[in-house]
């Protein structure tokens, strides 16, 4: 069945693009599972797979809504660059500007752009996965080892943790 899709996909391509201009489509996500199982498992437990949210991808072109139409990447036999995720050719800036489709505007937003963190050049996908259920998309289980990841030089003490859990306690890593 698989291969019929890809062949229809294929075929009509060439018979709805003008010469030398390829008609990217949006296809079901249904496609994208098939190879991209556990992404979808993850995905699907996260804030941005939650359908019952309005402004969720889940509820747009899903997969597509960050990594392009659907269509480009079964052309290319799943090779082509996405947009956003480890295969971009974008600089981080770039794939984070997909992220500011949807989160810009909010007071987190006025805020990142003044803080040490983004004048440092990290971005969103430095510290978040939209792919994972952990705690705030963050691509480690627990904060502490998220903010260990990059800060492990820094002279941690048992009396700097003293009744404190989390690190956002007293840093708020969107803000100076």
């Amino acid at each position: 069945m698989w291969k019929y899709f890809l062949l229809l996909v294929i075929g009509s391509s060439f018979l709805s693009a003008e010469e030398g201009v390829e008609e990217l489509t949006i296809v079901k996500n249904k496609f994208c599972v098939r190879c991209h199982k556990e992404e979808n498992k993850s995905y699907l437990k996260s804030p941005h797979g939650d359908k019952k949210k309005e402004k969720s991808p889940a509820n747009d072109h899903e997969c597509q809504s960050c990594h392009g139409p659907g269509s480009e990447h079964t052309m290319a036999m799943g090779d082509e660059p996405m947009p956003v995720g480890q295969r971009s050719k974008l600089d981080p800036r770039q794939q984070e500007a997909f992220c500011m489709k949807c989160h810009k505007g909010t007071e987190l937003l006025k805020e990142w752009t003044k803080s040490v963190h983004f004048k440092q050049k990290n971005t969103c996908i430095d510290c978040h996965n939209v792919h994972r259920g952990f705690p705030k998309g963050l691509r480690e289980a627990t904060e502490e080892k998220l903010c260990a990841s990059c800060h492990k030089d820094l002279k941690l003490t048992e009396k700097h943790f003293k009744g404190v859990k989390k690190c956002s306690k007293c840093h708020n890593p969107h803000k100076n």
